[in-house]
């Protein structure tokens, strides 16, 4: 008998991990080994290699490309080799298309340049016959876009009696079985929904109604449009749940009438011809475009109003769109509103004298603290010399015996030695504190770029052109957003701790008919100074946020740096 000449890797794979109690991949092995065991030509030189990985969406795993090298090198040793798997398949699933997984073909080519051949057990006349290689690839990247849409039509048709999958939709909870069930807090909110928007035909009008009466969401501290639009809109309160793109009827009750939702949907369907397309010109002389200027009754953005006559206004989106149901926002004018922002602004960004005497202040307190320590750790040292002069004399005396003389005054040494270094510390860092109020003169960089600043901006409230764009931007850097508040709902909101990020304590200007406007300060800029690399690194960051302005050579206008 002659001994065996070609050589053979044998390669399994599977999409994913085995299921408990199976080995897909192991059997692969088997069916090849049995096909082979009465092949006297045939010798299995390395391996098996064996993947869990996609054909479809790559290529394959690390053993492939191993099993390939594999192959490769046998067949450079011995001429030819062969690469085995039980169907053409477990190769490639790929199309070979940019961006997506190798194609069977590719790998039938690739390999036979170089003297191995793909072999399998199931399909073997289509891998090894160069006219039918084309349908075993097709094959293969059909067989995964089937797989694929089996899946996704396996996902919308199944057995609704074994409950909807995911969280259930606003109104509902699950049970123990993963059924639905309406939930006794959020059901009610959701037919109030109905209500109002039945009313008023605006989203908008029951977000104002929900966050007047403090209802919340499930997630988040506030409502949005979108997600009231959902639930109007979905068919979940009708006793459906949603499985791909279909509705199906679930096990849980309706918590609307079908003739209400109904009712709704043709309000929805009518003023889907009034959704804003966005875009347009910005006014020429308001401050706060593009909603940097909130309703805090609603949460909706201020709209900038010129009117005819040449009033300039602020007006909330909801209370215009739907009246004072939806929002009792009034109108506001456009100088009642900047005027008190611009004057907080200048304040909290621009106040050269302010700042650099809230830093002294802050920097004094902290040369104070340190010294007081410094102070304290001085006499902690003086005790603990003390004591050991102590105990030097009452050893000398017979009244410490040895042992407790060696223990105690290896004890105080150690204080002593750690009280001197913490003086010594606070010492220096009260010393670098002092300098660095020393240096908080008026030919400070950051306190002379915060002057030049303000120089610009003082007196331009009112104006237009460059000089607003310019107002803009430096309000952005500094303020995330700017609200207008009832008095009340702030005062509220600082009692529950509930306030927005970025409202700084009492940064805030009062308006006409008890309200007030209060911007979100920025919060790399709302850090306390000395908390956040202390006064050099405030005041450079206070200077980087103005990067995009820069003062013109007249000294009367600040304008945007391209």
């Amino acid at each position: 008998m002659s001994a065996p000449t070609i050589p053979v890797v044998i390669y399994a794979a599977r999409s994913k991990a085995e299921e408990p109690g199976k080995d897909s991949t192991g059997d692969q092995v088997k069916d090849v080994r049995a096909r082979l065991e009465s092949d006297q030509e045939r010798f299995e030189c390395a391996g098996p290699f064996i993947d869990h990985a996609s054909g479809s969406k790559g290529d394959r795993g690390p053993d492939l490309r191993r099993a390939i090298e594999a192959a490769e090198s046998a067949a450079a040793r011995h001429g030819r080799a062969e690469l085995w798997a039980s169907i053409s398949s477990r190769f490639a699933r790929g199309s070979g298309k940019p961006g997506e997984a190798r194609a069977l073909g590719k790998l039938f080519y690739d390999l036979r340049a170089v003297g191995v051949t793909l072999r399998t057990v199931e399909d073997d006349e289509f891998i090894t016959n160069e006219m039918l290689i084309g349908f075993a690839s097709k094959q293969a990247s059909k067989y995964a876009d089937d797989l694929s849409a089996n899946v996704r039509r396996g996902i919308r048709h199944r057995d609704p009696t074994k409950g909807p999958w995911g969280v259930p939709a606003y109104g509902f909870r699950k049970r123990d079985d993963g059924h639905w069930e309406p939930d006794p807090v959020e059901a009610p909110v959701a037919r109030r929904m109905f209500d109002i928007y039945l009313q008023t035909s605006a989203y908008n009008a029951v977000l104002a109604a929900l966050t007047l009466d403090g209802v919340r969401p499930r997630r988040g501290s506030m409502w949005t449009v979108a997600l009231i639009r959902k639930v109007i809109t979905g068919r979940s309160v009708l006793g459906y749940f949603r499985r791909g793109d279909d509705w199906v009827r679930g096990e849980h009750p309706a918590i609307v009438e079908e003739a209400i939702w109904e009712a709704a949907q043709r309000i929805a369907e009518n003023s889907r011809k009034w959704t804003p397309k966005g875009g347009g010109r910005l006014p020429a002389r308001h401050v706060f475009v593009r909603g940097m200027l909130v309703c805090d009754i609603c949460g909706q953005a201020f709209l900038p109003r010129t009117e005819r006559n040449g009033r300039e206004t602020y007006q909330c989106k909801t209370a215009k769109q739907v009246g004072k149901k939806g929002c009792q926002m009034p109108i506001l004018r456009r100088a009642e509103v900047e005027v008190p922002a611009l004057r907080l602004f200048e304040r909290w960004a621009l106040d050269v004298d302010g700042t650099r005497e809230r830093l002294a202040e802050q920097l004094a307190g902290r040369e104070g603290t340190a010294r007081e320590q410094a102070a304290r750790a001085a006499r902690e040292a003086a005790d603990a010399a003390s004591a050991l002069d102590r105990f030097d004399r009452d050893y000398a005396s017979g009244a410490l015996d040895a042992a407790d003389y060696g223990r105690l005054t290896a004890k105080f040494r150690d204080e002593l030695s750690a009280a001197d270094a913490e003086r010594d510390r606070l010492h220096a860092r009260a010393d670098e504190v002092a300098a660095m109020l020393g240096g908080l003169d008026a030919e400070h960089e950051g306190l002379r770029r915060l002057a030049e600043l303000r120089a610009a901006i003082a007196g331009q409230i009112g104006s237009a052109g460059d000089d607003v764009q310019a107002l803009r931007a430096a309000m952005a850097a500094v303020f995330e957003k700017v609200h207008v508040v009832p008095e009340q709902l702030y005062e509220d909101q600082i009692e529950r701790a509930e306030q927005p990020r970025g409202f700084a304590p009492g940064l805030a200007a009062g308006l006409e008919g008890d309200l007030l406007v209060v911007p979100a300060v920025r919060l790399d800029m709302i850090a306390d100074p000395l908390e956040a690399g202390e006064a050099d690194a405030f005041l450079r960051r206070v200077a980087l946020a103005f990067g995009p302005l820069q003062r013109q050579p007249d000294n009367q206008h600040l304008t945007l740096v391209s």
